[in-house]
């Protein structure tokens, strides 16, 4: 029996150690090489993808931006367009209405009676209310020499004043009123005559005549105007004028 194993053992050694040798003449399985190089490459076309994501997102914002742009100057010239179209309508509505309308005749020149003191006084105060001092200052002048006893010259000499004043010809305006105080003293005007006076002195920074004048005013007229006596006492107040 033993030599029987020992024969056993003896053939079967020389064939594993055959088998071991085929083992390791077998070439082991290559290791799987790095995937360093795909990695990059889908790593750059990734990139690449996401730059165009980026670059088509920004244009899609671009062309809203100019759509709503665009929106806007429509509705700008929509309304440019509506009132070009009332302008004309209106100016073709004007001329027609020019077209129809009848010539106007010319206005005819206004007769008075020179010799009415009243109605030369009149027509020379309408100048002032439209504001032609220059043709008032010269019909009022003709008044006071056609007229030099009338109970409206002293109305005549304040509205001189008046004419010069407006203007800021301070001293032909003072030299009126002070005529209107001196030679028509209790005429209703004289007041209204030292007040502007004053305001004229004033205009010629002439403080120590301008406070006499309104002192004057407050002295000599103590039943004048209350809202005249005011006045005279704020501009008084400002000029810091003595008691």
């Amino acid at each position: 029996m033993k030599k029987y194993l020992l024969m056993l053992l003896c053939c079967a050694l020389p064939a594993m150690a055959q088998d071991t040798v085929i083992l390791q003449e077998l070439p082991l399985e290559a290791p799987a090489a790095p995937a360093t190089e795909e990695v990059k490459s889908l790593s750059q076309s990734q990139q690449t993808l996401n730059d165009l994501y980026v670059m088509i997102d920004n244009q899609n914002t671009a062309i809203q931006d100019l759509t709503s742009k665009l929106e806007q100057m429509e509705f700008q010239i929509t309304q440019l367009t509506k009132k070009m179209e009332t302008a004309n309508q209106d100016i073709t509505f004007r001329l027609k209405e020019l077209e129809n309308k009848p010539v106007a005749e010319p206005a005819k020149p206004i007769v008075i009676d020179k010799s009415s003191d009243k109605e030369r006084y009149d027509f020379a105060y309408d100048y002032i209310k439209k504001g032609d001092y220059s043709e008032a200052q010269k019909l009022l002048t003709e008044f006071t020499k056609d007229f030099p006893k009338s109970n409206l010259l002293p109305n005549a000499l304040y509205w001189l004043g008046e004419t010069y004043y407006t203007q800021e010809q301070y001293e032909n305006a003072v030299g009126f009123f002070a005529d209107v105080f001196a030679q028509h003293k209790d005429s209703n005007k004289a007041p209204d005559a030292l007040f502007k006076m004053g305001l004229s002195m004033k205009g010629l920074n002439n403080t120590e005549a301008a406070c006499s004048a309104w002192k004057g005013l407050i002295a000599e007229y103590p039943k004048a105007d209350a809202t005249l006596k005011q006045r005279a006492q704020e501009e008084m107040k400002k000029l810091k004028c003595p008691s």
